[in-house]
């Protein structure tokens, strides 16, 4: 089965703190790789998520104690190819809705 994409919701006071992306992997993985991902970035190490979205992670931790996932996988559409689960075009489209703060570009 494929994986679903995720969505991670934050509650921010003022605007919400929105993280959008779709992922080859498992969602449950791809939540689990975040933290060393975001740890690895405030020790000054290059990688995954850049020094600006890791300061903006520890700061919404820090103020709310938790974070929520929120993850969601598109039904399938037919296509020329078959069934395909949209990833992709589902991102995208939230991502211009919403134009979330974590988020580096708005594909």
């Amino acid at each position: 089965m494929r994986a679903p994409r995720g969505r991670l919701c934050l509650d921010h006071s003022r605007r919400p703190a929105v993280r959008i992306g779709a992922c080859g992997a498992s969602a449950g993985k791809r939540l689990l790789s975040y933290p060393g991902y975001i740890n690895r970035s405030l020790a000054g190490c290059s990688g995954a998520t850049p020094k600006w979205e890791a300061l903006k992670w520890l700061g919404l931790l820090t103020a709310h104690g938790m974070l929520t996932a929120v993850v969601h996988q598109p039904e399938p559409t037919l296509t020329a190819a078959g069934l395909v689960r949209p990833y992709l075009d589902v991102e995208r489209r939230l991502i211009r809705q919403h134009r979330p703060l974590l988020n580096r570009s708005h594909r």
